[in-house]
């Protein structure tokens, strides 16, 4: 039986959840291990996610972050690519939102995931706007 995936990880979420000095790494490293989400690719989240965690790594000059972002997305984090398609669904969502952020909700939407995990409060309003739960354990 094929692992249904039904949660969708930003950029924000994975940068806390990799921060274990962060105060929401415990409550959201609780939240993914109920759910079951710390097995094998598990979650969703987009490339671009993989792209800004490793951009933010290369910004603090933090090899163990960089191969931490590598393992996961090799591992636990089933990564969507941006195509055509993600990009007309970004295009158009009706909301203001951010360009980045409209690709975050639009890989959610098209890989059908139920559920996403943000702490930024204007990509959850646009995401509960189109029809996702939306959780920042």
């Amino acid at each position: 039986m094929p692992i249904i995936l039904t949660h969708y990880l930003d950029t924000s979420a994975l940068m806390r959840f990799l921060d274990i000095t962060h105060p929401s790494c415990a409550p959201l490293t609780t939240y993914l291990r109920d759910h079951g989400l710390l097995r094998n690719r598990s979650l969703w989240s987009s490339e671009l996610t993989h792209l800004e965690a490793t951009r933010g790594a290369v910004r603090e000059q933090d090899e163990p972050l960089q191969d931490m972002v590598d393992a996961l997305f090799g591992s636990v984090i089933h990564g969507a690519g941006i195509d055509d398609d993600v990009l007309a669904r970004a295009r158009a969502i009706p909301e203001h939102i951010r360009s980045l952020d409209a690709l975050h909700v639009a890989t959610a939407l098209g890989a059908g995931n139920q559920t996403l995990i943000t702490y930024d409060a204007n990509m959850a309003r646009v995401a509960q706007a189109r029809g996702l739960s939306v959780v920042a354990p």
